[in-house]
């Protein structure tokens, strides 16, 4: 899968980290646990569904919660790695997405290269000096030291309101895309920090909140 990420053009697909042949790394013992953060996060071209909308298919309400269609998902969602499952973050339960409020991954960027990107599950999580710290583990990782990593994290606030280059699922979303303004970031420190819209979670109309 190919993917280009910067914010004035996301990717049309999401790759997944385990597509990095550097990084192979098992899931942890009890893989994701709780977590099913990336189900909202995620922008998932084979569901129709952008960034930061709740997908149609997951269970928050049951006993246990997840996908309801985990047999037969797309893809790439099985195929799916945060920086915590790979590892990059230590075996710390409360280091994954949904305990640190932030979920990393990496995307492609041109000429080959990868960029780190850091996307706020709760609000207030993402510039804080945790979120930094983690930031610091990931990007000096001896795994990931001798990638082509470009210096700028990006960081992206909770509900961002991200274009897609895919068509959005209008039967499932009240979807509006957001108006194209050239490149909506500001620096914040070495980093690059959404400056655009923000919509908060965009819940399918079928369904209600957790």
């Amino acid at each position: 899968m190919h993917a280009v990420h910067s914010f004035g053009r996301l990717p049309a697909r999401v790759t997944p980290m385990v597509s990095l042949p550097q990084i192979h790394e098992p899931p942890p013992p009890d893989n994701c646990g709780a977590c099913n953060v990336c189900c909202d996060v995620v922008g998932v071209d084979a569901l129709g569904k952008p960034y930061y909308a709740r997908c149609p298919h997951l269970h928050c309400a049951s006993a246990t919660g997840g996908c309801g269609i985990y047999e037969t998902r797309p893809h790439q969602c099985a195929d799916y790695r945060c920086a915590w499952h790979l590892g990059l973050l230590g075996p710390r339960t409360d280091r994954r997405p949904l305990e640190c409020g932030v979920l990393f991954q990496f995307e492609q960027a041109p000429g080959g290269r990868w960029r780190l990107a850091a996307y706020e599950t709760r609000p207030g999580a993402l510039l804080t000096e945790s979120t930094q710290f983690l930031i610091r583990l990931i990007v000096t990782h001896k795994k990931t030291r001798h990638l082509a990593l470009l210096s700028d994290v990006h960081l992206v606030p909770y509900g961002a309101d991200l274009p897609v280059e895919f068509a959005v699922d209008e039967q499932t979303y009240d979807y509006h895309p957001p108006p194209p303004r050239g490149l909506p970031v500001k620096p914040h420190g070495q980093s690059k920090l959404w400056a655009g819209g923000v919509r908060g979670l965009l819940m399918p109309k079928s369904t209600s909140g957790r």
